[in-house]
C-alpha cells in the first residue's frame, strides 16, 4: 500500500496546499473535460472536500483550510468528462495540525461565514465580523509586493476588516496589469487558455493580506455594461485633457467590452468562477460573483443560473460567503432572496453627489419588505470614494457641494449606511487606492471620475483616518444587534430634503440602547416616550466621529435633542454656518435601584 504524501505540521486556520500530477490525460481540455477533488477527514471524523484546480501542464493543485489540531487525511479522486477514472500521484495525503498561538483575527476565531437570520457574518467561532471594506480594484493586478504588504498593514491598522479588487482584466484595468491577463478567449469569444502566473501572483497578494488579518473580497466577473474609454487616450484637437473636462467635450469612437461578466459566454463564466473559487475558497474570502451590473429581469436570471452552477443550489454555513455587487442605486434583494448561495445582499450609493443619491441611501427599496432579506446580510460596497468627483450633481446641492468628495461625505455613508437596514458592514473608497494610481491622471475608463491623487497618498485620507474610530463606536454598541428604528423620531431637518441635515436612528433589540447619527449638527426631535424603560430613564453620551472622543454621560429629559455646537432653531443656523459637523448619540435605558 502506498504510503500518504504528508504535507507537514500546520498551525490551525492555515492553508496547506496539495501538488499533484495526473496521468494519460493529453488529449483532454483539462479546463473543460478533467475534474478532481480531495476528500478530507478532519480529527473529529468532519468530511470537507476541496475542488482541485489545473496550475498548467499535468499539474493540479487542491487546498483546504486545517480548522482542527489533530490528524487530518485526504484523498484525491480525479474524473474525465466520461466519468472514466483519471490516475493522479500522489493520492493520498496526511497532514498534521497543532493549535494556533499568536494574535490574528482570522486564525483566533475563524474565517467569517453567514450568520444566518442575524443581518451579518460571523467567525466560524461565534464571533461578530464587522465588514469594513475597502476598494483596492486593481491594486493585486499591479501593485509590487512590498507596496502591497504596506497597503495592508496600513489598512489593518486603520480598522480595515476587507479588501475589495478584482480578479481579472476589466474596464479600468483591460489588460490585466504586468502579469495579465488572467485569461484568453478565443476567436470566437470563448475561454481558451488560464495565465497561470497571473493568477498566482494574486494567491501571493490574497496571502499577504491574510497574514495581515484582512479578509480578501475578489469580484469573480466584473459585468458592468460600459463601452466607456478613457479619453487620455484618444488624440485630441489641440485642447488639453482637463479637470473640468465634460465627457460632453470628448468624442469616443466606438470600443469593445472589457467586461468578463458580461462578454464570456454563460459556460465560461461559470467556468473560470469556478475555477477562482477552487483556488481561493479555503482562504479568509467572501466571493463577489459578479460587479457593478444590471442583475434584474431577464439578466437576473442569467446570473442566478451563473452563481447556482458556479456554487450549488444547496445552503451550508461552511463555505466562504457569498455575495451579489450590483450598479450604482440598485437593489435587486427580491432578485435574489431565495437564492441559496447569495449570503450578502449588497448596494452601492454610487458617487452621485446630489440629493437623489442621498435619499436612496436613506430612503431605499429595502424599507417595502424590511423580512425579505432578513436571512442575508445587506451591506452598502460602494459608498462615495473620497476625494472622487461628484458625478449627477442634482437639484438640491447647496453651494459648496460641488467638486470632490470630502471625509464629511465618507463619514455619512459609513454611518448612514449602517443604521438604514441590519448593521452588517460597509465599504469605504478612496480616489487613487482603488485603481492604484501613481497620481496625477485620471483612471482608464473612468473619465469623470477626476485627477487622482497617487495611492500612497490616498491611504491616508482623512476619512480613511476616520474608520477606526467608526468602527470603535458602533463595537461599543454592538453593532450586530442593531435594527433601523425611525419611528423613535418625531421630528428631524433632513424629513424636508435636506440631505445635509438628515438623522439616522438604530436600535438594539435586545437591550433598547439606541443610536443616532446626525449627518450635521443640527436639532431633532425624539419620543422620549418609546426609549425610556419603566422604572428608570436614559442617558446618553456624544460620539465625535472626527477624532473618537466620547462625552461624559447626561440625563436626556427633554425631547429635543442638540448636537455639541449645534443649533435648535429649526430653520437652520445663520449665514455663514451652513455646514456644521456631524455627531453620533448613544442613548442608553438605565433602571432606578
Amino acid at each position: 500500500m502506498t504510503q500518504p504524501h504528508h504535507l507537514g505540521t500546520h498551525s490551525a486556520w492555515s492553508v496547506a496546499t496539495v501538488d499533484m500530477t495526473i496521468g494519460g490525460t493529453s488529449e483532454l481540455d483539462p479546463l473543460r473535460e478533467v475534474n478532481g477533488f480531495v476528500h478530507w477527514t478532519a480529527p473529529s471524523g468532519r468530511i470537507l472536500t476541496s475542488p482541485a484546480f489545473w496550475d498548467g501542464g499535468a499539474t493540479w493543485q487542491a487546498r483546504v483550510s486545517l480548522d482542527e489540531p489533530g490528524q487530518w487525511h485526504g484523498r484525491a479522486s480525479f474524473t474525465a468528462s466520461k466519468g472514466t477514472v483519471v490516475g493522479v500521484s500522489p493520492d493520498t495525503f496526511e497532514a498534521e495540525c497543532v493549535p494556533y498561538e499568536g494574535d490574528n483575527p482570522l486564525r483566533v476565531h475563524g474565517f467569517p461565514r453567514l450568520a444566518s437570520g442575524a443581518g451579518h457574518l460571523w467567525h466560524q467561532d461565534g464571533t461578530p465580523f464587522h465588514w469594513i471594506g475597502d476598494t483596492a480594484w486593481n491594486g493585486p493586478m499591479v501593485a509590487a509586493p512590498e507596496d502591497w504588504d504596506e497597503f495592508a498593514r496600513t489598512r489593518a491598522a486603520q480598522g480595515f476588516t476587507v479588501i475589495q479588487f478584482v480578479a481579472t482584466q476589466w474596464r479600468a484595468l483591460p489588460d490585466g496589469g504586468p502579469d495579465g491577463p488572467a485569461f484568453t478567449c478565443d476567436e470566437n469569444g470563448s475561454l481558451q487558455a488560464l495565465n497561470h502566473e497571473f493568477l498566482r501572483r494574486l494567491d501571493a497578494r490574497l496571502d499577504a493580506l491574510t497574514v495581515h488579518g484582512l479578509v480578501g473580497a475578489p469580484v469573480l466577473l466584473w459585468a458592468h455594461e460600459t463601452k466607456e474609454v478613457d479619453p487620455g487616450d484618444i488624440p485630441q484637437d489641440d485642447r488639453p485633457v482637463t479637470q473640468d473636462m465634460s465627457m460632453d467635450d470628448v468624442a469616443l469612437p466606438e470600443v469593445i467590452e472589457h467586461n468578463p461578466g458580461i462578454y464570456l459566454p454563460e459556460d465560461d463564466a461559470v467556468l473560470l468562477a469556478r475555477h477562482l473559487v477552487a483556488r481561493w475558497h479555503a482562504h479568509p474570502v467572501a466571493f463577489i460573483l459578479m460587479g457593478d451590473g444590471n442583475y434584474t429581469g431577464e439578466k437576473a436570471d442569467r446570473w442566478r443560473r451563473i452563481g447556482r452552477a458556479t456554487f450549488g443550489e444547496a445552503p451550508t454555513g461552511d463555505r466562504a460567503p457569498v455575495v451579489v455587487h450590483p450598479g450604482g442605486l440598485q437593489w435587486v434583494g427580491a432578485e435574489f432572496a431565495d437564492e441559496p448561495w447569495v449570503d450578502v445582499i449588497g448596494y452601492q450609493s454610487g458617487h452621485g453627489g446630489g440629493i437623489g443619491s442621498w435619499r436612496w441611501l436613506q430612503d431605499g427599496s429595502w424599507l417595502a419588505d424590511t423580512t425579505l432579506n432578513a436571512h442575508q446580510a445587506i451591506i452598502n460596497l460602494e459608498a462615495c470614494y473620497e476625494d472622487h468627483n461628484r458625478m449627477s450633481v442634482m437639484i438640491g446641492v447647496p453651494p459648496g457641494w460641488t467638486g470632490r468628495f470630502s471625509d464629511r461625505d465618507v463619514r455619512r455613508a459609513l454611518y448612514g449606511s449602517s443604521l438604514v437596514t441590519a448593521c452588517g458592514g460597509v465599504t469605504y473608497g478612496a480616489h487613487g487606492v482603488w485603481s492604484w494610481e501613481p497620481g496625477g491622471k485620471r483612471p482608464k475608463g473612468h473619465f469623470q471620475t477626476g485627477e487622482s491623487k497617487s495611492w500612497r497618498e490616498a491611504m491616508s485620507f482623512a476619512g480613511a483616518s476616520q474608520v477606526r474610530y467608526f468602527r470603535d463606536h458602533l463595537a461599543a454598541v454592538a453593532w450586530w444587534r442593531l435594527r433601523p428604528a425611525p419611528w423613535v423620531l418625531k421630528w428631524h431637518p433632513g424629513g424636508n430634503g435636506q440631505f445635509t441635515r438628515w438623522v439616522s436612528v438604530a436600535r438594539d433589540v435586545d437591550t433598547g440602547t439606541t443610536v443616532a447619527y446626525f449627518a450635521g449638527a443640527y436639532a431633532a426631535e425624539i419620543d422620549l416616550d418609546l426609549l425610556t424603560v419603566e422604572d428608570g430613564a436614559v442617558v446618553g453620551e456624544w460620539r465625535n466621529p472626527r477624532d473618537g472622543t466620547v462625552s461624559d454621560a447626561f440625563p436626556i429629559d427633554n425631547d429635543w435633542i442638540v448636537p455639541p455646537d449645534g443649533w435648535a432653531e429649526r430653520e437652520g443656523p445663520p449665514p455663514g454656518q451652513s455646514y456644521p459637523d456631524d455627531w453620533l448619540l448613544v442613548i442608553r435605558p438605565v433602571r432606578f435601584g
